[in-house]
């Protein structure tokens, strides 16, 4: 057997338990971040917008410069 980091833990489980220390102590603590929330939804608009535009665009685009009704 390989020897634990001294909770009783061997091998695998280490691996596991170190891994899992480390990302908890990478997690933040406080308020939550509304501002940056709020940014990611104004840019996920903005993208959704423009992308209808320019398919609007070429829709437009296509029936004009075809001369066909849709």
């Amino acid at each position: 057997m390989s020897k634990g980091i001294g909770d009783g833990t061997t091998g695998d489980e280490a691996a596991a338990v170190s891994g899992l220390s480390d990302l908890a102590g990478s997690v933040e603590i406080g308020a939550v971040p509304y501002d940056r929330l709020v940014a990611g939804g104004r840019r996920r608009l903005r993208r959704r917008r423009l992308l209808t535009a320019g398919a609007a665009a070429v829709l437009v685009a296509a029936v004009v410069g075809g001369g066909t009704a849709i």
